[in-house]
């Protein structure tokens, strides 16, 4: 399963406007946003006040919010089991036999 490593970037357009609200993993305006990683739900959590240029009164206007969020395998530890070919063989962990695989973390 996969669990949230970190949102790198996230932001609201509309029309040549632009909000920037993460930036390379930090907020941009710390006195108008909040973000907090909320595990259990495996999500993140970002509260931003809109300031008043981005609504308009006179029509029904719309905006867009994206961003960009990195993704890991849920867990601590990853192994790859890797076949080797050809000599010299791969020494196992305890040096006394030799064999064709090893697991390599990652």
């Amino acid at each position: 399963e996969m669990e949230i490593n970190y949102l790198d970037s996230l932001k609201m357009t509309q029309g040549e406007k632009t909000l920037d609200i993460v930036q390379a993993k930090e907020l941009k305006d710390l006195s108008i946003s909040s973000m907090s990683y909320v595990k259990p739900k495996n999500g993140v959590h970002v509260a931003t006040v809109i300031p008043a240029t981005y609504f308009s009164y006179d029509e029904a206007t719309s905006a867009q919010v994206s961003g960009v969020l990195y993704l890991k395998l849920q867990g601590s530890r990853r192994r790859l089991a890797v076949e080797i070919a050809g000599l010299p063989k791969a020494q196992t962990n305890t040096g006394s036999t030799s064999t064709d695989t090893r697991a390599l973390q990652m």
